[in-house]
């Protein structure tokens, strides 16, 4: 995998957060959860493939 296919989802929620930061104020419940809502949504994504793809496995009997 290139170093653009490892940096695309990254640049993705940046430029989706700069372009949808003049509509999400402070003072603004809705927005609040807005932004809440979408973390949530890319933890639930990272988290599964972090543990299942990339932490190596639990085997105690390989560990001397």
């Amino acid at each position: 995998m290139n170093w653009m296919a490892q940096f695309a989802p990254m640049a993705l929620v940046i430029g989706v957060m700069m372009l949808a930061s003049p509509f999400l104020r402070r003072d603004q419940l809705w927005a609040r959860w807005l932004v809440v809502f979408f973390l949530i949504a890319l933890i639930a994504r990272y988290l599964p493939w972090r543990i299942t793809e990339t932490v190596i496995p639990a085997d105690l009997t390989t560990f001397q």
